[in-house]
């Protein structure tokens, strides 16, 4: 890990215990919850990469957490839909 991503990933580990604790409430799977905490590190990463500036840490937690909640029902949404299509196409 590169010298910079470190402190980014020190920031976001404080986190990653209530991301996964939220992906699994909304989703109920161990799998798609450890998915949902790497997809979040990717977006934090992308927003890093673009320059992001995290004002406070309070921010910095907020943003995490709304992505977070986001990305969680966005998986959530296409699994409904998925089940749904599997349904459809059996009748």
């Amino acid at each position: 890990m590169e010298e910079d991503s470190r402190g980014e990933w020190d920031s976001f580990l404080k986190y990653q215990k209530l991301i996964y604790k939220i992906a699994y409430g909304f989703l109920k799977d161990h799998e798609d919850a450890i998915d949902i905490c790497n997809d979040v590190w990717v977006e934090y990463l992308e927003e890093i990469k673009n320059e992001k500036n995290f004002i406070t840490e309070e921010y910095r937690k907020n943003w995490i957490l709304c992505v977070t909640k986001n990305i969680c029902k966005n998986k959530l949404a296409k699994k409904i839909r998925i089940e749904h299509e599997k349904e459809n196409s059996i009748i």
